[in-house]
């Protein structure tokens, strides 16, 4: 394309690998509200917004006028060679070594959240300051190897429900920010997303939150107002990004219309919200609570992909399902021979994403046996009728195995249970 011709026109497609700052960006190749920005433009003066976009599409419009860069410039990186896509978070540290940092800081985020839920019990306004203390050091973890807090959240305890989720929500959504390339900034946003999406909830009668049968029309009704009770908590913080605040209020909104408490329409659900959503439910199906059983990662991914177009972002489900993978750290399976096992590390290698390496600790009746480390992936190389292989995935509740204590004595044998 020539400069003459560049000048005569107002929009210049070109690939998001070439996206620069002061570049001006007026067309995407999806949609505003599968991004975080919510209007329609937006004037590249962030690092953070330009690793985002990369992550998020493959072609966007630069308005030439609105741009701050010069025709030639604009015309000079519409041809330059490409760069990449997105960023790509690299691994700083080993799983064990991770563990060493993160007990400590899941411990110390958990207290925190608990504080903070205990002053919105007593009606006291709340602060996004409070919260970004247990961010940020979930954060600092999670850019390093996001495995280690992935692998805490498993270990579930009742009485702490609310709190555990409002933690693992956070950090679930943020190594989902990760893995899709976000800024630092957007993911430290689904942090505060996560974790305050439910404070709501302390200005709900327990007993309702903790009723074990099927709520009546007007329990739930009731129930239902902690989205409007947690967005009335937030709304006066001058600090809390309006995305965030949004989030907190519609994150049981549906894209079909019918979640509450606006039953808003697709158009009108934001980016953060729907992530928000997403790894709400899956961290609520896959804990115990007092109504419901805790389901195994895989029924929920299933239960997500099922219910994405009606209730969840398609594209981002897709992702997500990715992104949590089915044999991850942490996981509890039961093998081909009955044995339960504890997943602790994942194989990379395309061919091998079935066989990860695993810790055997019960027999086939559930009695607790002498630890011994499998490589699922090296059992390939032997006759297939005496191969080890994951039969399913377990809740810990069904495989009787005390994770907390696997992970302290076995992979972190230095440090105190969260």
């Amino acid at each position: 394309m020539d400069l003459c011709s560049l000048k005569q026109l107002k929009v210049v497609k070109i690939s998001s690998d070439r996206l620069c700052l002061g570049m001006y960006v007026s067309e995407l190749d999806c949609s505003w509200l599968e991004t975080p920005f919510p209007l329609q433009g937006l004037l590249l003066q962030h690092e953070d917004d330009l690793h985002t976009l990369r992550a998020l599409c493959d072609q966007v419009g630069i308005d030439v006028v609105k741009s701050q860069l010069s025709g030639e410039d604009i015309q000079a990186i519409a041809n330059a060679p490409p760069r990449l896509l997105a960023r790509n978070y690299p691994l700083l540290t080993s799983t064990e070594q991770e563990l060493d940092a993160a007990v400590g800081k899941y411990a110390d985020s958990l207290n925190n959240i608990e504080q903070v839920l205990h002053s919105v019990a007593e009606g006291q306004a709340l602060r996004s300051k409070q919260m970004l203390g247990a961010v940020r050091d979930c954060l600092e973890s999670i850019m390093r190897n996001p495995t280690a807090m992935l692998w805490l959240m498993r270990i579930k305890h009742a009485d702490r429900y609310t709190a555990e989720h409002c933690l693992n929500v956070g950090i679930l959504a943020m190594n989902f920010g990760r893995y899709l390339g976000l800024g630092r900034q957007h993911i430290e946003w689904l942090g505060l997303c996560g974790m305050l999406h439910d404070v709501g909830k302390m200005q709900v009668p327990q007993a309702l939150l903790n009723k074990p049968g099927r709520l009546t029309a007007e329990e739930f009704d009731i129930v239902k107002r902690h989205a409007e009770h947690g967005y009335q908590a937030l709304r006066d913080d001058p600090d809390l990004p309006a995305d965030v605040l949004q989030a907190v209020l519609s994150h049981h909104e549906r894209l079909d219309g019918t979640g509450y408490p606006h039953g808003l329409s697709e158009t009108s659900i934001s980016f953060f919200t729907r992530i928000t959503s997403i790894v709400d439910a899956y961290d609520a199906i896959t804990s115990q609570r007092c109504y419901s059983s805790a389901q195994p990662s895989d029924k929920a991914l299933q239960i997500l992909y099922a219910n994405r177009n009606n209730q969840f972002d398609a594209r981002l489900v897709e992702r997500f399902i990715q992104c949590v993978g089915l044999y991850s750290p942490g996981a509890i399976v039961e093998l081909n021979n009955g044995e339960r096992a504890v997943i602790i590390a994942a194989n990379p290698a395309a061919d091998f994403r079935l066989c990860p390496k695993v810790a055997v600790v019960r027999d086939a009746e559930g009695h607790a046996i002498q630890e011994r480390i499998v490589d699922l992936a090296a059992e390939r190389q032997r006759p297939v009728e005496q191969q080890l292989r994951i039969k399913r995935l377990l809740t810990l509740e069904e495989s009787g195995i005390d994770l907390e204590s696997f992970t302290r004595n076995t992979l972190n044998p230095d440090q105190p249970g969260p």
